[in-house]
């Protein structure tokens, strides 16, 4: 029987049983696509990253990630568990390079105690999206945006805004399949924002994040108030 490595690493989560959870697997060579999306159906996790060690010579590694139906472009909290896991080994150095087919390169790198994740920013521009607004309960948005890999960007008022929303969870999965439909990428993703800056922190629930949106912020010279710890649990 073939085994395989499984790690199980909880991102910006700075004690047990919080922050994001994703499966970690290092194989020696890529399986068939469906087996990794078996895999990732086994695990029922958000997110499974696959690594392969790259032979290309650009990056240390090869990253895929699976939800439990759907490859993805890109997800952050998956790619800093594969470089916590990674940066944990022994002899590690100070950094890892991801070589990925959508996302470019990738790389996490140990940073002041924790760790620095460079991501592509992907911009969203201005677009009309009433169906999802009305989807999410609220009377108007302050702006909608819509990037073509397929996510949208909802800006509120304040976080209170946020905080009060109160969606139409069956509507949300029927706009997000139309977008996965149109992207043909498992790239259909929510989020949320609020306008309120203070000292130059836009406030930003996570667990709603992608990472796209949470790069552009950053490139915009806005912050976002997210924890970067990690814990893990190897089984």
């Amino acid at each position: 029987m073939t085994r395989l490595p499984f790690v199980q690493i909880d991102a910006f989560a700075d004690a047990a049983f919080g922050g994001n959870p994703a499966a970690v697997m290092l194989l020696e060579r890529w399986l068939d696509d469906a087996t990794l999306q078996t895999i990732a159906a086994e695990n029922n996790l958000s997110e499974t990253a696959f690594l392969v060690p790259d032979a290309s010579g650009e990056a240390d590694y090869e990253l895929r990630w699976f939800t439990p139906t759907v490859e993805v472009m890109l997800c952050g909290h998956a790619t800093l568990a594969s470089g916590h896991y990674l940066l944990g080994r022994h002899g590690a150095g100070d950094n890892v390079r991801f070589r990925t087919r959508n996302a470019g390169l990738l790389a996490v790198s140990r940073q002041n105690g924790g760790y620095a994740l460079a991501l592509p920013a992907w911009p969203a521009s201005p677009r009309p999206l009433p169906e999802l607004v009305a989807a999410l309960g609220i009377g108007g948005a302050e702006a909608t945006l819509w990037n073509p890999r397929g996510y949208a960007v909802v800006v509120l008022a304040d976080e209170a805004a946020v905080r009060g929303l109160t969606p139409d969870f069956a509507a949300l999965a029927r706009i997000r399949n139309e977008a996965e439909d149109a992207v043909r990428s498992g790239g259909g993703h929510l989020v949320l924002t609020d306008q309120h800056q203070s000292e130059d922190k836009v406030a930003m629930p996570m667990i709603l994040a992608t990472s796209a949106v949470h790069s552009w912020l950053t490139k915009k010279g806005l912050r976002t108030f997210c924890s970067l710890g990690v814990r893990s649990a190897e089984c």
